[in-house]
C-alpha cells in the first residue's frame, strides 16, 4: 500500500480554530477537530476565555517561542493548588511537551563528561513526573458529564499508559456520535499496536490531521520506518504538532545510531 499518498489530505482547505484546553491553534477539515498539542476535542461551540485559560495560553506561547525556562516557571506557578480539570489537562500536556523538548536537546557530540546532557535528562524526568501528576489529578477531579469529558479522560489514561482504564472508557465512546468514537479507536489501536491499526488511522485521514501522526506510529510498528519518517516530515512542515516532531527526531536518532 502507498501510504505516502495520504499526506495529500494536508493540501485541502482547512479551518482554523483554537483549543479551549491549551490555546493552540488547530487546523482541521471541519468545525469538529482534535488539538495538535493536547488532543483535546475542539469545536467552535467550545470556548474558554477566563484568566486561567489566558495563563495557559501564555505558557503555550512561551513554548512556541522557545522560552523554555520561563514556560516551566509559569507552569509551576499555575499548577499550585490547581483544581480545574480543564487546566490540569492543559498543564499535563504542557509539562509533557517541555520534557520532550529538554530531552531532545541533549548533544552526545560534546567533549568531556557532558554534564549539560545529564542536567537535561534529570530535568526531563522531573518534568514528565509533573506531567503524570497533572494527568492523575485531572482524572481524580473530572466528572463524566458528556462525551467530551469522557473522551478527555480517555486521552489522559492513554498518555499515562493506563490501558485497562483507557479500554473501559473506549467502550463508552465507541457508540457516541461525531468523530470522537473513531478518533478514540484510532488512538487506542495505534498505542496498543493492534492488528490493522493503520486501517483505523486511514479512516480518519479526511477528518483529522492528527491521523497522519497515528498512521506513522502504526508504520513504525510495521517496520516501515522510512515511510513513517516521510509522512512525519510532511506533517510537521504543515502542522505544529509536538508529538509528531519528537517522534520524527526519535526516528532520525535511531537511523543515525544504526550507521555507527
Amino acid at each position: 500500500m502507498d501510504y505516502l499518498k495520504y499526506t495529500s489530505s494536508l493540501d485541502k482547505n482547512m479551518i482554523k480554530t483554537q483549543c479551549a484546553y491549551c490555546g493552540s491553534y488547530v487546523l482541521s477539515y471541519s468545525e469538529e477537530a482534535f488539538c495538535h498539542f493536547c488532543e483535546g476535542h475542539v469545536s467552535k461551540t467550545e470556548s474558554n476565555n477566563d484568566q486561567t485559560y489566558q495563563s495557559i495560553l501564555s505558557i503555550r506561547n512561551l513554548i512556541s517561542t522557545k522560552h523554555t525556562s520561563e514556560a516551566i516557571s509559569a507552569a509551576d506557578s499555575l499548577s499550585i493548588k490547581q483544581t480545574s480539570p480543564r487546566v490540569l489537562f492543559g498543564l499535563a500536556n504542557i509539562y509533557r511537551t517541555l520534557s520532550n523538548h529538554i530531552y531532545f536537546d541533549t548533544n552526545y557530540n560534546l567533549d568531556g563528561f557532558m554534564y549539560k546532557n545529564s542536567d537535561n535528562i534529570y530535568l526531563s524526568l522531573d518534568l514528565i513526573s509533573k506531567s503524570k501528576e497533572m494527568f492523575y489529578k485531572h482524572i481524580k477531579l473530572s466528572v463524566e458529564t458528556d462525551p467530551i469529558s469522557t473522551f478527555t479522560l480517555f486521552i489522559s489514561n492513554l498518555k499515562l499508559e493506563r490501558m485497562i482504564y483507557a479500554k473501559k472508557l473506549l467502550e463508552k465512546l465507541v457508540n457516541m456520535p461525531g468523530l470522537i468514537s473513531n478518533y478514540a479507536i484510532m488512538a487506542y489501536s495505534a498505542e496498543n499496536k493492534l492488528k490493522q491499526a493503520d486501517i483505523s488511522a486511514l479512516k480518519m485521514i479526511d477528518s483529522s490531521t492528527n491521523s497522519l501522526y497515528y498512521l506513522s506510529k502504526c508504520l513504525i510498528n510495521m517496520n516501515k520506518r522510512e515511510e513513517a519518517e516521510k509522512i512525519l516530515e510532511r506533517l510537521t512542515t504543515t502542522i505544529d504538532m509536538p508529538d509528531a516532531f519528537y517522534l520524527l527526531l526519535k526516528l532520525r536518532r535511531l537511523k543515525d545510531e544504526t550507521k555507527i
